[in-house]
């Protein structure tokens, strides 16, 4: 009975100290093991032309303390997408070590004034350096109505686009008083409310009418509802009435 409880004593103890060696040996390990899953490289496509790579790696330092298995997915990409010029992205993790990143572009179509460009989706981002974008168009008006802006100006591009013509400029002063400059240096003045629809009426009259008397034209203004006013260049006289209606 004695070597019974002996065992029974003995063995429970032994088994203890199996458990712990095996934990100390762990946790010996451990730092070892981090380093083993640790993330140790960043690919990021090549094919970007405004975001710079270094700006993506020290973004990610801080994230990438994490490991392999803790390393947060969501956490990284929107981190990424804090960059002006970050569109979306995508991350992926690679066994054992790697971190794919994925990113797509911001495509600016136009300026919005001078501080900001506008992307092909309507969405205002702000760079750090607008230099070498001063062949975009140049939109401007109320930040709320960014969006009315940057419709008008693709129906209006796109109309005219038969014309060999298309904006330079629109200036939204008020829902009265819009502002283009076209391309050929031809300055138009209308009202919201009018749209792309006067645009139109001045097509029908334009290579007949406009184009022989172009370098003359200060501007016309087509806030008019059956017709539009031309002002010269030597300001000395306004064409306007039944010759140039717009019908």
């Amino acid at each position: 009975m004695l070597k019974n409880g002996l065992s029974e004593i003995v063995v429970p103890r032994f088994c203890l100290l199996i458990l712990s060696a095996v934990a100390l040996f762990v946790l010996w390990s451990l730092p070892n093991l981090n380093d083993q899953i640790a993330i140790k490289k960043i690919l990021i496509n090549k094919s970007l032309h405004y975001v710079d790579k270094n700006d993506v790696d020290l973004l990610l330092e801080q994230a990438l303390e994490k490991n392999f298995f803790t390393l947060d997915l969501k956490t990284v990409a929107q981190t990424v997408n804090d960059i002006a010029w970050v569109d979306s992205v995508q991350v992926k993790k690679i066994w054992p070590d790697i971190l794919m990143v994925n990113i797509t572009e911001q495509t600016p179509i136009a300026r919005w004034g001078n501080s900001a460009l506008i992307s092909a989706k309507g969405e205002l981002f702000t760079p750090s350096n607008l230099s070498g974008f001063d062949n975009l168009p140049r939109l401007e008006g109320k930040i709320e109505q960014r969006n009315q802006i940057t419709d008008f100006y693709y129906q209006a591009n796109q109309m005219l686009l038969d014309q060999d013509l298309s904006l330079v400029s629109l200036e939204m002063n008020s829902a009265f008083d819009w502002r283009l400059e076209l391309n050929n240096g031809l300055v138009l003045i209308l009202s919201s409310r009018q749209g792309v629809d006067k645009l139109k009426q001045l097509r029908s009259v334009y290579a007949k009418h406009i184009i022989p008397q172009l370098g003359n034209i200060a501007h016309i203004d087509l806030r008019y509802d059956a017709g539009f006013v031309v002002a010269w260049r030597d300001d000395k006289k306004v064409l306007s009435g039944e010759s140039l209606a717009l019908r």
